[in-house]
């Protein structure tokens, strides 16, 4: 066997359902990542904002409540994560190549440079709209 079908035999997705099973996966763990660096931090200052009344009990509930709600959904990427490896057939020739060489080997998936990329979407867009509003809020000032 050559080189580049090897390759692409442990790699690669060998089907057309596979690959679209992959995509679409992937599309979801996309939208997750997004959830998790904007859609949680927002939701969740918006909900502090109509509970509280003090600006320090708000900014001291938002502090332990973000970083808390991150940790309670990252089980949630993880899982998309090893579906992904698992619709792709990622994990399956991962095992087999384990099995014939005895070598093991950590997966890792698109997981962590998605997070890495969103992150740094979500800055940028935080920066942009700091620096472009027209009445900035008070916070960064």
């Amino acid at each position: 066997m050559e080189r580049a079908e090897q390759l692409s035999t442990i790699y690669g997705p060998s089907t057309t359902r596979e690959r679209l099973a992959g995509w679409f996966v992937l599309i979801i763990l996309g939208f997750a990542c997004v959830a998790f660096w904007v859609g949680i931090p927002a939701a969740l200052l918006w909900a502090l904002g109509e509970l509280t009344e003090s600006g320090t009990t708000h900014f001291l509930a938002a502090l332990l409540a973000i970083p808390t709600a991150m940790v309670i959904f990252s089980p949630a990427l993880f899982w998309i994560n090893g579906l992904y490896l698992r619709v792709t057939g990622t994990l399956a020739r991962l095992e087999q190549e384990e099995l014939e060489s005895g070598w093991q080997r950590r997966v890792r998936g698109p997981l962590e440079p998605m997070l890495v990329a969103c992150f740094v979407v979500a800055l940028i867009a935080l920066v942009a709209w700091a620096l472009v509003a027209e009445t900035p809020p008070a916070q960064f000032i």
